[in-house]
């Protein structure tokens, strides 16, 4: 009986992962860096500007997958749009401090969409967090756009289950996780480094579980919550 419910969970996770069709719950499509920065002078970061839309949809439901524009479940509850920003601000300063460069830009960025795990689904199985946010880059000193705004892909898989707890238990929380997805992609973005999924600690985890998978165990129904 167990066995069955966890492949229904599963079935229906696919199934949630699948749904499209247009409305406040669709995904902005990820699209290419429209300027090849390897091509130019290093960049330094001087300023920025992080915007989350408040018509963003925010789900405080502990479901699957809510549909949903902000699903946000590592902070009490509270303003959720307030949080996100908190989020994206460490990630956009933790980047623009390992930038030295001779070109001084502003940066703009604003949030597409912020769907991490709940914690029904976080403590059953590992999914993604799903992170998007549109960037563009102009000169500090000109005000020229340099790079003209597109939408960046921070999507990356999250921890599920055991993993999920032995993460916490060191540490390793949903917020710190993406704020280093972020940092490290906006990097990736303003260097012109190959894009690559980054975001760390799965060798770390995965060591301390005696060699775990790093995608993560189911536990026990009574433990999904």
């Amino acid at each position: 009986m167990r066995a069955f419910k966890s492949l229904v969970l599963l079935v229906a996770i696919f199934t949630l992962s699948a749904c499209g069709g247009a409305g406040l719950f669709q995904k902005d499509p990820a699209s290419s860096r429209p300027v090849d920065l390897t091509q130019m002078a290093p960049l330094t970061v001087t300023g920025w500007t992080i915007t989350v839309p408040q018509t963003l949809m925010v789900s405080e439901v502990n479901s699957i997958k809510p549909r949903a524009d902000i699903v946000w479940h590592g902070d009490p509850a509270g303003d959720r749009y307030a949080q996100v920003q908190s989020i994206m601000e460490e990630a956009v300063r933790r980047a623009a401090g390992t930038m030295n460069g001779s070109v001084p830009v502003t940066l703009a960025l604003d949030v597409v969409r912020f769907h991490a795990l709940t914690p029904r689904l976080r403590y059953s199985f590992p999914g993604e967090h799903e992170i998007e946010f549109g960037l563009q880059v102009a000169n500090a000193q000109t005000g020229e756009v340099i790079v003209p705004r597109y939408v960046v892909n921070a999507t990356f898989m999250g921890f599920g289950g055991d993993q999920a707890v032995m993460a916490e238990a060191m540490g390793v929380t949903q917020k710190v996780r993406i704020i280093q997805q972020v940092e490290m992609r906006l990097v990736q973005e303003l260097t012109g480094a190959p894009v690559a999924n980054i975001a760390g600690f799965e060798t770390m985890i995965a060591d301390s579980a005696g060699g775990a998978d790093p995608q993560g165990d189911t536990m026990d129904d009574a433990d999904a919550g």
